[in-house]
């Protein structure tokens, strides 16, 4: 059991809560307000070191208010609306916070690290402990020095649980520390302090039954300041063997139930409130506000290593996505490529400078026989330019290499974002279609296809040809359809001509606080009726789109009071793209209640509604762990399982509250909007975390929140993507020590695959984007009903690969037998150091020109000015960035650094800083590439500290060389003297 985030103890709910037992939060958590976990501890902490980020970065418009001991936040969506207003959606910044909080979590569920006592502090493993929090740190700064801010998360949530697992598992508080932080704690060269010998006894035996005991630890210990941690049953070392309890000695415990012996009654660790669960349970708020402190200082830092804008987008701080194209460039599409570029530019010009602007730009162009490269910048003139360079190739031959170049765009994109393809072509690598598939799910990103011709062979030509628009209707192209269907996107048949008004798909697309209401897909014909689709409008809602996309004979509105409303050109009801294949209407001015849409179609279709709104919510499928030191909930990599119960764990943010907006139920519904099964939603704590528990049922299916608003109005809120449940499992065993790599090195990650439905033989396939798999062995498997087999996937790192280069690691595993979906799992390799650096770069004051003394209460400090000269060195593995660092965050000055290059080692560089002395207080900052951080602190006085004229330099110099020739010559007759008085006192003895 670990410290604040608690973990399903079944038999220990018949100690506690008979009734309830443990109840879940985003996880698991012990039914208790006053106990605190780790998702809670992480998250309390990110939202403080946020809000001083928006407080260093103030907008002109809206201020937010400034920190308080209260905690003013105590949540992203107060936070996101004090800052950005009241339409602005936290949805990336809690994805942000919900990654790092599930990595966090993982340490305590997870087989690679549940046991390893150096993950938490147990068994005195201090050494190794702080060193594994040194290594965390240096593959985070890595990663966002990179750009891989979703593998920066993942070992930054790991980092966090081992850092607040001291302050609970260790004696620190036990031994007076109740307000300190430990400094040395993961700091480059820290010292911990005294730590206890293997054969120092450390705590006695109070032999309480209920495990509840006071003054355990030795007195000895407490006034020698010397630190301990528990023993439980189970653990081991950093090279896997076992670690036991000393027999004999008097070690501490951990206590609480992972302690299972009468020897180990009592321990000492504060994980809890609860006596049962925690021995020292009376120092668990202590504790837990001293983690939160540990927590914000360790982002602070990193904070300082990175970069202000680096770590925005690590915490997902802005409230742009992505702006993803994939762009054919055979011959045939000059048309579609003009229409992407005309689109593009609009969504950037009209976009630039405000809130909606995109965070970044992906532009991958593919053809065959080859794919990329990718433009990946967050500078939009850049992306024009990369635009603009878009050449069109001669090829005539077909298909293409669509899903290599899909998948390369993915890798490169923030989560929640939208890719849209262009192409005339069929895709030549279908057999990348499942690593797409669980790349785009896994990031949660949306794809759509614009299809504007199918790629067809004459004869043994090969040449690309143009299908009639009738039989490309009929036939279609299932490959885009199915993975523009799992993702939640569209695939979009047009002629070259509509290809421009096609595009206005990704102007209504890319928007902040998206929010989907409605979809349905594949929809049959309809009578001559027509079909009309149901959908709710509420008060959160500004704004509502509607896209049908297929052939539509008739389309119109009938509002809440059943009267019907013409779609025109302009007014409330419009449409802003009106194609054969694609029908987009927009709604303002909305009205609340129940819509209707009716459509009139001789062909299939789908309908999808979506809105403005900040109401939305994230989600996560868990499962249930038993077979580990830490039982609970774990999130699914990938699918859940067909007929398996699973927890649906929602965090809901934005407009809510009991006036406002209140969700009630869940809703599984099939993909042409029929409900499959309806649950109550669980509120498991006041920051608007929700669970329900559903068995999946056989078919693909969508999560839909239903609730009211503060009028009674209907609301709801689905999930974007289409959620396919599996009859397989395939779990990775990616830890801390197999997923970083040094260059050049190797390592294999072990896999298991697990199989609930009928016999067959399954493919198993791994992919990346930097090509560090080497081999998956094995590569094919038989597996009869309730089957596993093990394998392993290796991977090499390129000899000369950067550190922070990562490259995402999708594994697949699919069978060709009918009703059983593939199943994935996707995690991150990571370049890193495997050395230890743990020497700050050096940073030497040369000189210092300029005199602040003239500077008075009159005087005009701009006006004045002064010059620092300083140089650089880093013997470690390379310097990253220099800068100087003023009072506030405002670029007050002007810098010039000869020579330097990312990764320069053992050679100094020289900087020239210029400010005025309204700034005479400033801070020159080295940083290397693993994130340590050294500095010059620099105080321009009232006296001019610069150099006189080389008189005066000559001068100072034979005064000080004559100073020293008379101390030497003074050291010399002293020592003189002393031999002299020795040897007349030998001569005396001998006389006598």
């Amino acid at each position: 059991m670990e410290i604040f985030y608690v973990t399903s103890l079944i038999w220990f709910s018949l100690l506690v809560f008979v009734a309830n037992a443990f109840i879940p939060n985003e996880w698991l958590q012990f039914s208790s307000k006053y106990t605190f976990t780790h998702v809670e501890i992480t998250e309390r902490a990110i939202l403080d070191v946020a809000t001083d980020y928006f407080l260093k970065h103030p907008r002109p418009s809206q201020r937010v208010k400034p920190l308080s001991s209260r905690s003013p936040y105590n949540s992203a969506t107060d936070l996101f609306i004090a800052y950005y207003g009241n339409n602005a959606s936290p949805r990336k910044f809690e994805e942000a916070i919900k990654e790092l909080t599930t990595a966090n979590a993982n340490v305590d569920l997870d087989l690679t690290v549940s046991h390893l006592a150096a993950a938490h502090f147990d068994a005195e493993q201090f050494v190794s402990g702080n060193q594994r929090l040194l290594s965390l740190r240096q593959a985070v700064v890595s990663s966002i020095i990179d750009g891989h801010f979703e593998a920066a998360r993942g070992q930054c949530g790991q980092l966090l649980h081992t850092l607040q697992d001291f302050y609970s598992h260790s004696n620190w508080i036990e031994i007076g520390q109740t307000d300190d932080l430990n400094p040395d704690l993961g700091v480059s060269g820290g010292n911990l302090g005294k730590l206890a010998d293997p054969t120092l006894p450390t705590c006695i035996d109070c032999g309480s039954k209920s495990k509840t005991c006071k003054n355990n630890v030795l007195n000895y210990i407490k006034i020698n300041n010397i630190l301990t941690s528990g023993y439980s049953e189970g653990q081991v070392n950093s090279q896997g063997k076992p670690i036991h309890q000393p027999p004999g000695i008097g070690k501490c415990s951990h206590g609480g139930g992972s302690s299972n012996t009468e020897r180990e009654a009592g321990g000492i660790n504060k994980d809890t409130s609860s006596p049962h669960l925690s021995p020292h349970f009376y120092y668990h708020k202590k504790a837990s506000h001293l983690a939160i402190k540990a927590t914000v200082t360790f982002l602070q830092n990193l904070r300082e290593s990175v970069g202000e804008s680096a770590f925005a987008r690590f915490l997902n701080l802005g409230l742009g996505s992505t702006l993803c194209i994939v762009m054919d460039i055979s011959g045939s599409m000059r048309n579609d490529m003009d229409a992407a570029i005309n689109r593009s530019y609009h969504i950037i010009d009209s976009r630039m400078g405000t809130d909606a602007e995109p965070a970044n730009f992906v532009l991958v162009p593919f053809h065959d026989p080859v794919f990329g490269p990718a433009t990946v910048t967050d500078n939009a003139d850049h992306f024009k330019s990369a635009l603009n360079n878009l050449k069109t190739k001669d090829g005539g031959d077909c298909p293409e290499l669509a899903l290599n170049g899909l998948r390369l765009a993915l890798t490169n994109s923030e989560p929640y974002s939208s890719c849209f393809v262009f192409t005339d072509a069929s895709a030549k690598d279908e057999v990348m279609r499942d690593s797409v598939v669980a790349l785009a799910q896994h990031k949660k990103i949306e794809v759509s296809f614009f299809v504007s011709g199918k790629c067809w062979h004459s004869g043994h030509t090969g040449r690309r040809r143009r299908a009639s628009r009738t039989k490309r209707a009929s036939t279609g192209n299932k490959l885009y359809s199915d993975i523009a269907f799992s993702t939640g996107g569209q695939a979009l048949d047009l002629t070259k001509k509509d290809i421009l008004e096609g595009t206005q798909i990704i102007e209504s697309t890319v928007q902040l606080s998206k929010v989907s209401l409605f979809k349905a897909y594949d929809l049959p014909p309809t009578t001559n009726n027509g079909r009309a689709h149901v959908f709710p409008i509420d008060l959160t809602l500004t704004e509502v789109t509607i896209e049908v996309n297929g052939y539509i004979e008739k389309m119109n509105m009938i509002d809440p009071n059943g009267k019907s409303r013409k779609i025109g050109t302009t007014g409330k009801i419009k449409f802003i793209a009106n194609l054969p294949t694609l029908h987009i209407v927009k709604m303002t001015n909305l009205v609340p209640g129940m819509w209707k849409i009716r459509v009139n179609s001789f062909m299939a279709y789908s309908v999808s509604v979506y809105g403005l709104s900040t109401l939305d919510f994230i989600h996560t499928f868990g499962k249930s762990v038993t077979d580990g030191p830490h039982p609970g909930h774990k999130e699914i990599g990938g699918r859940p399982l067909k007929g398996k119960p699973a927890h649906i764990m929602m965090k809901i943010f934005g407009a809510i509250g009991q006036d406002i907006a209140r969700m009630e139920q869940m809703d599984l519904v099939n993909i042409k909007d029929k409900i499959l099964n309806s649950k109550s939603l669980q509120k498991i704590s006041p920051i608007s975390q929700y669970t329900a528990e559903a068995i999946p049922p056989d078919i693909p299916f969508l999560v839909r929140l239903v609730g009211r608003d503060g009028n009674g109005n209907v609301i709801h809120r689905l999930l974007n993507t289409v959620v396919e449940p599996s009859t397989t499992e395939i779990i990775a065993y990616a830890s801390t020590k197999n997923s970083t790599l040094a260059p050049g090195g190797s390592t294999d990650v072990r896999f298991t695959v697990f199989n609930i439905g009928k016999p067959a033989a399954f493919r198993i396939k791994a992919t990346d984007e930097k090509d560090f798999v080497q081999m998956v062995t094995p590569d094919r498997v038989n597996l009869q009903v309730n089957d596993s087999a093990d394998g392993y996937i290796t991977l090499k790192a390129p000899k000369h690969a950067a550190f922070g280069t990562t490259s995402t690691v999708t594994l697949t595993v699919h069978t060709n037998t009918a009703g059983q979906t593939f199943n994935f799992m996707v995690f991150d390799v990571i370049v890193a150091p495997q050395d230890l650096d743990e020497d700050p770069p050096t940073c030497t004051v040369v000189e210092t020109k300029g005199d602040c003394s003239t500077v008075g209460p009159t005087t005009d400090c701009k006006k004045v000015n002064y010059t620092v000269t300083a140089s650089f060195m880093d013997i470690g593995y390379g310097l990253y960035d220099i800068q100087a660092k003023y009072p506030t965050q405002t670029d007050i000055g002007r810098q010039n650094v000869d020579h330097f290059q990312v990764g320069l080692t053992n050679q100094s560089v020289k900087g020239v800083f210029h400010s005025t002395c309204c700034h005479p207080k400033f801070q020159l900052i080295a940083i290397d590439v693993v994130g340590n951080v050294g500095r010059c602190v620099i105080e321009i006085n009232n006296i001019s500290t610069s150099p006189v004229d080389g008189e005066s330099n000559l001068s100072t110099f034979i005064l000080i060389a004559c100073i020293g020739l008379a101390i030497v010559g003074v050291l010399i007759l002293v020592v003189i003297c002393i031999i002299c008085r020795k040897r007349i006192r030998n001569k005396v003895i001998f006389i006598r």
